[in-house]
Protein backbone atom coordinates (compact mmCIF):
# COMPACT_ATOMS: atom_id res chain seq x y z
CA UNK A 1 0.00 0.00 0.00
CA UNK A 2 1.30 3.59 -0.97
CA UNK A 3 -0.25 6.26 0.57
CA UNK A 4 -0.23 10.07 -0.58
CA UNK A 5 -0.82 12.86 2.00
CA UNK A 6 -0.44 16.79 2.36
CA UNK A 7 -0.56 19.68 0.20
CA UNK A 8 -0.29 19.73 -3.30
CA UNK A 9 2.70 22.45 -4.64
CA UNK A 10 2.24 25.07 -6.78
CA UNK A 11 2.25 23.62 -10.41
CA UNK A 12 0.25 20.30 -9.09
CA UNK A 13 -2.41 23.47 -7.93
CA UNK A 14 -2.09 25.34 -11.51
CA UNK A 15 -2.77 21.81 -13.28
CA UNK A 16 -6.06 20.84 -10.87
CA UNK A 17 -7.24 24.64 -11.59
CA UNK A 18 -7.32 24.14 -15.03
CA UNK A 19 -8.97 21.34 -15.54
CA UNK A 20 -11.45 22.32 -12.65
CA UNK A 21 -12.27 24.92 -14.68
CA UNK A 22 -12.60 23.27 -17.89
CA UNK A 23 -15.36 21.33 -16.11
CA UNK A 24 -17.04 23.55 -14.70
CA UNK A 25 -17.33 25.45 -18.10
CA UNK A 26 -18.17 22.25 -19.75
CA UNK A 27 -21.37 21.49 -16.93
CA UNK A 28 -22.47 25.17 -17.52
CA UNK A 29 -22.47 24.57 -21.17
CA UNK A 30 -24.15 21.36 -20.89
CA UNK A 31 -26.89 22.92 -18.19
CA UNK A 32 -27.29 25.62 -20.55
CA UNK A 33 -28.03 23.62 -23.63
CA UNK A 34 -30.02 20.88 -22.44
CA UNK A 35 -31.63 22.60 -19.44
CA UNK A 36 -32.54 26.14 -19.49
CA UNK A 37 -33.42 26.40 -23.07
CA UNK A 38 -36.08 23.49 -22.95
CA UNK A 39 -37.49 24.77 -19.65
CA UNK A 40 -37.56 28.45 -20.78
CA UNK A 41 -39.31 27.61 -24.51
CA UNK A 42 -41.86 25.20 -21.91
CA UNK A 43 -42.55 27.88 -19.81
CA UNK A 44 -43.17 30.22 -22.56
CA UNK A 45 -45.32 27.82 -24.14
CA UNK A 46 -47.15 27.31 -21.50
CA UNK A 47 -48.03 30.62 -19.13
CA UNK A 48 -45.93 33.76 -19.02
CA UNK A 49 -45.90 33.77 -15.30
CA UNK A 50 -44.27 30.53 -14.81
CA UNK A 51 -41.67 32.28 -17.38
CA UNK A 52 -41.15 34.52 -15.21
CA UNK A 53 -40.48 32.51 -12.35
CA UNK A 54 -38.07 30.46 -14.55
CA UNK A 55 -36.22 33.91 -15.00
CA UNK A 56 -35.61 34.05 -11.85
CA UNK A 57 -34.87 30.17 -10.74
CA UNK A 58 -32.78 29.94 -13.35
CA UNK A 59 -30.08 31.83 -12.49
CA UNK A 60 -30.49 30.53 -8.35
CA UNK A 61 -29.53 26.85 -9.91
CA UNK A 62 -26.75 27.70 -11.44
CA UNK A 63 -25.19 29.91 -8.94
CA UNK A 64 -26.29 27.25 -6.19
CA UNK A 65 -24.31 24.50 -8.56
CA UNK A 66 -21.39 26.63 -9.35
CA UNK A 67 -21.01 28.96 -6.55
CA UNK A 68 -21.54 26.57 -3.11
CA UNK A 69 -20.75 23.15 -4.63
CA UNK A 70 -17.95 22.12 -2.68
CA UNK A 71 -17.27 19.21 -4.66
CA UNK A 72 -15.73 21.83 -7.68
CA UNK A 73 -13.48 23.17 -4.22
CA UNK A 74 -12.79 19.89 -3.22
CA UNK A 75 -9.18 18.85 -2.90
CA UNK A 76 -7.47 15.26 -1.80
CA UNK A 77 -6.68 14.93 1.42
CA UNK A 78 -5.35 11.21 0.84
CA UNK A 79 -4.56 9.15 -1.60
CA UNK A 80 -4.38 5.38 -1.26
CA UNK A 81 -3.10 3.06 -3.91
CA UNK A 82 -3.49 -0.27 -2.94
CA UNK A 83 -3.53 -3.94 -4.63
CA UNK A 84 -6.72 -3.32 -7.05
CA UNK A 85 -7.67 0.16 -6.76
CA UNK A 86 -6.68 3.93 -5.80
CA UNK A 87 -8.76 5.78 -3.09
CA UNK A 88 -9.15 9.36 -2.55
CA UNK A 89 -10.48 10.92 0.41
CA UNK A 90 -10.95 14.88 0.75
CA UNK A 91 -13.53 16.62 2.83
CA UNK A 92 -16.23 16.18 1.06
CA UNK A 93 -16.49 12.94 -0.84
CA UNK A 94 -13.94 10.26 -0.91
CA UNK A 95 -13.90 8.16 -4.59
CA UNK A 96 -12.65 5.32 -5.26
CA UNK A 97 -10.70 4.33 -9.19
CA UNK A 98 -10.22 0.73 -10.09
CA UNK A 99 -6.68 0.25 -12.22
CA UNK A 100 -8.68 -1.01 -15.83
CA UNK A 101 -9.85 2.22 -15.34
CA UNK A 102 -6.99 4.43 -15.12
CA UNK A 103 -5.46 4.92 -18.60
CA UNK A 104 -1.59 6.20 -18.29
CA UNK A 105 0.17 8.29 -16.41
CA UNK A 106 1.80 11.17 -17.38
CA UNK A 107 5.26 11.89 -15.36
CA UNK A 108 5.32 15.46 -14.72
CA UNK A 109 8.89 15.69 -13.28
CA UNK A 110 7.83 16.25 -9.61
CA UNK A 111 4.02 14.63 -9.79
CA UNK A 112 2.04 12.50 -12.16
CA UNK A 113 -1.35 12.94 -13.92
CA UNK A 114 -3.87 10.43 -14.57
CA UNK A 115 -5.75 9.69 -17.76
CA UNK A 116 -8.74 7.78 -16.52
CA UNK A 117 -11.78 6.74 -19.44
CA UNK A 118 -9.70 8.78 -21.67
CA UNK A 119 -10.13 12.11 -19.65
CA UNK A 120 -7.84 13.42 -17.30
CA UNK A 121 -9.28 13.14 -13.85
CA UNK A 122 -10.10 16.26 -12.30
CA UNK A 123 -8.12 16.31 -9.03
CA UNK A 124 -6.02 12.54 -9.13
CA UNK A 125 -2.48 13.87 -9.49
CA UNK A 126 0.29 11.96 -7.87
CA UNK A 127 2.76 14.45 -6.33
CA UNK A 128 6.04 12.44 -5.66
CA UNK A 129 7.34 13.43 -2.27
CA UNK A 130 3.62 13.41 -0.62
CA UNK A 131 4.75 9.64 -0.36
CA UNK A 132 4.21 8.84 3.58
CA UNK A 133 4.05 5.29 3.15
CA UNK A 134 5.34 3.02 1.09
CA UNK A 135 8.03 4.13 -1.49
CA UNK A 136 8.31 5.87 -5.38
CA UNK A 137 10.09 2.70 -6.87
CA UNK A 138 6.84 0.40 -5.15
CA UNK A 139 4.45 2.72 -7.06
CA UNK A 140 6.56 3.29 -10.35
CA UNK A 141 6.61 -0.97 -10.03
CA UNK A 142 2.13 -1.15 -9.75
CA UNK A 143 1.93 1.43 -12.96
CA UNK A 144 4.81 0.51 -15.04
CA UNK A 145 2.85 -0.67 -18.02
CA UNK A 146 1.32 2.90 -17.67
CA UNK A 147 3.68 5.12 -16.71
CA UNK A 148 4.68 7.67 -19.86
CA UNK A 149 7.54 9.68 -19.38
CA UNK A 150 7.10 13.67 -20.81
Amino acid sequence: MIIFRGALNTECEKYVDSRLKKARLTSLIFLTLFGSIPIVITGLLLHPLFFIALIIGVPMVFAEVFLHDKSFKDRPEEIIVDDICVEIKSHYADRVIFFDKIGRLYDMGTWYKVQSNNYYHTLLVFQKDLIVEGTLEEFETIFQDKIVKS
